[in-house]
Protein backbone atom coordinates (compact mmCIF):
# COMPACT_ATOMS: atom_id res chain seq x y z
CA UNK A 1 0.00 0.00 0.00
CA UNK A 2 1.56 3.35 -1.04
CA UNK A 3 2.23 5.97 1.63
CA UNK A 4 0.16 9.17 1.29
CA UNK A 5 2.28 12.02 -0.07
CA UNK A 6 1.86 14.35 2.93
CA UNK A 7 2.74 11.63 5.43
CA UNK A 8 5.72 10.60 3.32
CA UNK A 9 7.13 14.15 3.15
CA UNK A 10 6.62 14.61 6.90
CA UNK A 11 8.43 11.34 7.56
CA UNK A 12 11.33 12.34 5.30
CA UNK A 13 11.67 15.77 6.94
CA UNK A 14 11.53 14.18 10.41
CA UNK A 15 14.33 11.73 9.59
CA UNK A 16 16.48 14.41 7.94
CA UNK A 17 16.06 16.62 11.01
CA UNK A 18 17.05 13.74 13.29
CA UNK A 19 20.11 12.95 11.13
CA UNK A 20 21.23 16.61 11.13
CA UNK A 21 20.87 16.79 14.90
CA UNK A 22 22.87 13.53 15.13
CA UNK A 23 20.14 11.74 17.05
CA UNK A 24 19.88 8.98 14.42
CA UNK A 25 22.52 7.56 12.12
CA UNK A 26 21.65 6.95 8.50
CA UNK A 27 23.06 3.44 8.85
CA UNK A 28 20.29 2.50 11.31
CA UNK A 29 17.65 3.94 8.97
CA UNK A 30 19.05 1.98 6.07
CA UNK A 31 18.14 -1.30 7.73
CA UNK A 32 14.61 -0.30 8.80
CA UNK A 33 13.16 1.81 5.96
CA UNK A 34 11.93 0.79 2.51
CA UNK A 35 14.31 1.26 -0.39
CA UNK A 36 12.46 4.18 -2.07
CA UNK A 37 12.25 6.17 1.16
CA UNK A 38 15.94 5.61 1.88
CA UNK A 39 16.87 6.81 -1.60
CA UNK A 40 14.85 10.02 -1.22
CA UNK A 41 16.43 10.76 2.16
CA UNK A 42 19.88 10.04 0.78
CA UNK A 43 19.32 12.30 -2.26
CA UNK A 44 18.17 15.16 -0.02
CA UNK A 45 21.21 14.72 2.25
CA UNK A 46 23.53 14.72 -0.77
CA UNK A 47 21.94 17.90 -2.13
CA UNK A 48 22.22 19.50 1.30
CA UNK A 49 25.92 18.63 1.37
CA UNK A 50 26.46 20.11 -2.09
CA UNK A 51 24.74 23.36 -1.11
CA UNK A 52 26.83 23.57 2.06
CA UNK A 53 30.04 23.02 0.06
CA UNK A 54 29.09 25.65 -2.57
CA UNK A 55 28.22 28.24 0.08
CA UNK A 56 31.06 27.67 2.56
CA UNK A 57 34.10 26.05 0.92
CA UNK A 58 34.04 26.44 -2.87
CA UNK A 59 34.73 30.20 -3.07
CA UNK A 60 37.56 29.93 -0.53
CA UNK A 61 39.15 27.02 -2.41
CA UNK A 62 38.83 28.83 -5.72
CA UNK A 63 40.43 31.98 -4.28
CA UNK A 64 43.24 30.05 -2.61
CA UNK A 65 44.09 28.36 -5.93
CA UNK A 66 43.96 31.70 -7.75
CA UNK A 67 46.42 33.30 -5.31
CA UNK A 68 48.67 30.24 -4.99
CA UNK A 69 49.10 29.83 -8.75
CA UNK A 70 49.64 33.54 -9.46
CA UNK A 71 52.95 34.77 -10.79
CA UNK A 72 53.08 37.68 -8.36
CA UNK A 73 50.90 39.16 -5.62
CA UNK A 74 51.38 42.73 -4.43
CA UNK A 75 49.68 44.42 -1.52
CA UNK A 76 49.94 48.21 -1.62
CA UNK A 77 49.12 50.33 1.39
CA UNK A 78 48.26 53.99 1.12
CA UNK A 79 46.70 56.70 3.27
CA UNK A 80 43.40 57.89 1.80
CA UNK A 81 40.54 60.01 2.97
CA UNK A 82 37.83 57.49 3.83
CA UNK A 83 35.66 59.11 6.53
CA UNK A 84 38.79 59.67 8.63
CA UNK A 85 42.32 59.38 7.37
CA UNK A 86 42.81 55.62 7.24
CA UNK A 87 45.24 53.13 5.81
CA UNK A 88 43.74 51.45 2.73
CA UNK A 89 45.19 48.33 1.14
CA UNK A 90 44.94 47.27 -2.51
CA UNK A 91 45.82 43.86 -3.93
CA UNK A 92 47.32 43.38 -7.39
CA UNK A 93 47.67 39.85 -8.76
CA UNK A 94 49.58 38.98 -11.92
CA UNK A 95 48.60 35.61 -13.43
CA UNK A 96 50.98 33.30 -15.28
CA UNK A 97 48.49 32.94 -18.12
CA UNK A 98 45.16 34.65 -18.99
CA UNK A 99 42.10 33.65 -16.97
CA UNK A 100 38.40 34.09 -17.35
CA UNK A 101 37.10 36.91 -15.13
CA UNK A 102 33.87 38.86 -14.90
CA UNK A 103 33.95 42.64 -15.04
CA UNK A 104 31.85 45.78 -14.93
CA UNK A 105 33.26 48.11 -17.58
CA UNK A 106 33.22 51.89 -17.95
CA UNK A 107 32.86 51.57 -21.73
CA UNK A 108 30.91 49.23 -23.99
CA UNK A 109 33.87 46.99 -24.84
CA UNK A 110 37.07 45.98 -23.09
CA UNK A 111 40.04 47.49 -24.90
CA UNK A 112 42.52 48.44 -22.17
CA UNK A 113 42.90 47.83 -18.42
CA UNK A 114 41.60 51.31 -17.54
CA UNK A 115 38.16 50.35 -18.93
CA UNK A 116 37.55 48.00 -16.00
CA UNK A 117 35.49 49.51 -13.20
CA UNK A 118 35.35 46.35 -11.02
CA UNK A 119 36.45 42.78 -11.69
CA UNK A 120 35.96 39.44 -9.92
CA UNK A 121 36.25 35.71 -10.54
CA UNK A 122 32.64 35.32 -9.41
CA UNK A 123 29.63 36.77 -11.21
CA UNK A 124 27.56 36.70 -8.00
CA UNK A 125 29.95 39.13 -6.26
CA UNK A 126 29.40 41.75 -8.97
CA UNK A 127 25.61 41.48 -9.23
CA UNK A 128 25.11 43.84 -6.27
CA UNK A 129 27.02 46.59 -8.13
CA UNK A 130 25.00 46.39 -11.38
CA UNK A 131 22.15 48.61 -10.13
CA UNK A 132 19.44 45.94 -10.62
CA UNK A 133 20.81 44.74 -13.96
CA UNK A 134 21.21 48.16 -15.61
CA UNK A 135 24.98 47.77 -15.95
CA UNK A 136 26.04 44.58 -17.78
CA UNK A 137 28.58 42.10 -16.43
CA UNK A 138 31.05 41.13 -19.16
CA UNK A 139 33.17 37.98 -19.37
CA UNK A 140 36.79 38.84 -20.22
CA UNK A 141 40.15 37.03 -20.35
CA UNK A 142 42.95 38.88 -18.57
CA UNK A 143 46.36 38.10 -17.10
CA UNK A 144 45.93 40.38 -14.08
CA UNK A 145 43.54 41.06 -11.23
CA UNK A 146 43.90 44.70 -10.20
CA UNK A 147 41.86 47.03 -8.13
CA UNK A 148 40.91 44.75 -5.25
CA UNK A 149 40.32 47.68 -2.91
CA UNK A 150 39.76 47.16 0.80
CA UNK A 151 36.61 49.27 1.12
CA UNK A 152 35.15 48.76 -2.37
CA UNK A 153 35.62 45.20 -3.64
CA UNK A 154 33.05 42.64 -2.39
CA UNK A 155 35.55 39.75 -2.23
CA UNK A 156 38.39 41.69 -0.62
CA UNK A 157 38.40 39.87 2.74
CA UNK A 158 38.43 36.46 1.12
CA UNK A 159 41.24 37.40 -1.30
CA UNK A 160 43.27 39.21 1.36
CA UNK A 161 43.08 36.19 3.68
CA UNK A 162 45.00 34.07 1.16
CA UNK A 163 47.17 36.83 -0.32
CA UNK A 164 48.50 37.80 3.11
CA UNK A 165 49.64 34.23 3.91
CA UNK A 166 52.23 34.05 1.17
CA UNK A 167 53.11 37.72 0.92
CA UNK A 168 56.09 39.38 2.62
CA UNK A 169 55.97 43.16 2.95
CA UNK A 170 58.99 44.69 1.23
CA UNK A 171 59.95 47.96 2.88
CA UNK A 172 63.48 48.00 1.50
CA UNK A 173 63.26 50.33 -1.49
CA UNK A 174 65.37 53.24 -2.67
CA UNK A 175 63.51 55.91 -0.72
CA UNK A 176 63.19 55.83 3.08
CA UNK A 177 59.95 54.71 4.69
CA UNK A 178 59.08 58.14 6.10
CA UNK A 179 59.35 59.76 2.64
CA UNK A 180 57.08 57.21 0.99
CA UNK A 181 54.25 57.59 3.48
CA UNK A 182 54.63 61.19 4.59
CA UNK A 183 52.34 64.08 3.63
CA UNK A 184 55.13 66.33 2.41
Amino acid sequence: MPTPQKLKSQLIMYYIKMIREKKIRFKTLEENLPYMLREEILNLLIEDGRCYYRNHHYQDLKTELMVATAESVEINEDMRMVCDRELVRDIYIQFKEPRQMFAILDTDEYEEPDDINMMSDSREELEYHTFNGQVPIVEIFVDFFRGVNEYEHPGWERIFKFAEKGFVYDLSSEEPYYERYADF
